[in-house]
């Protein structure tokens, strides 16, 4: 009986949580090697972060109608414009956070890609054949007893 479920037909979505067979390549790609799986964190996990974003947003409205009794104009404004500055920051790299936080399932490997942050990145990689790779972290006092 044939293996109806690993035939190579694209599945692909915009903000997919599941990418079977994308047909796309990765930096450390090697040769002969086709990328079958491309998983990242469901976007509802995104929530937390999209519900500050949204709030950020929406700050510098508040802002205006508190200050802009007790300061000036440019004042207001350049308070304003900061807030906004700050809101599309975060909303932007938590947005590539998320885009490129992904694990790769190839012919060949198991690579895990993970940004801690702009200028560092982590990958783990295991072969299909001996998938051995465990990467653990704890941070912090308490974690540490659990």
């Amino acid at each position: 009986m044939p293996h109806t479920h690993l035939t190579p037909t694209s599945q692909h979505t915009l903000f997919h949580a599941f990418c079977r067979y994308p047909g796309t390549n990765f930096e450390i790609q090697r040769e002969g090697e086709e990328v079958v799986l491309i998983v990242r964190a469901h976007p509802l996990t995104q929530l937390p972060w999209i519900v500050v974003a949204v709030v950020l947003f929406f700050l510098p409205a508040l802002i205006q109608l508190a200050l802009s009794s007790f300061l000036s104009i440019p004042q207001v404004l350049f308070i304003i414009l900061f807030c906004y500055l700050a809101a599309s920051t975060y909303t932007f790299l938590n947005a590539l956070m998320w885009i490129f936080n992904v694990g790769i399932v190839t012919t060949e490997r198991v690579i895990d890609v993970d940004y801690k942050s702009l200028l560092q990145k982590e990958l783990s990689e295991s072969s299909n054949n001996d998938i051995a790779d465990v990467t653990s972290k704890t941070t912090g006092f308490i974690p540490s007893f659990f």
